[in-house]
């Protein structure tokens, strides 16, 4: 893959209430993205603890893990 056909990832991430994360990809595109949605249902079900959402990291070592692939779909359906 050339650069010009690089990946755009999501390089930086901050917790805001109530379940809000905002973005910043390596594009430099920023936004947030409302989660609330998803709280409490299924494997986000440990984000009724507040300390365990506050600390979204990107990666699968992390406290919690959203694939990169669908923080993209999650962004495109709140427009």
């Amino acid at each position: 893959m050339s650069s010009s056909e690089e990946l755009i990832r999501p390089v930086e991430v901050q917790a805001r209430e109530p379940y809000r994360i905002w973005l910043c990809y390596s594009d430099g595109v920023e936004g947030e993205v409302d989660l609330s949605h998803l709280a409490g249902r299924g494997v986000f079900g440990a984000w009724v603890d507040r300390s365990f959402f506050a600390e979204p990291l990107i990666g699968p070592s992390r406290p919690w893990h959203i694939d990169e692939s669908r923080l993209a779909d999650i962004a495109a359906r709140q427009d």
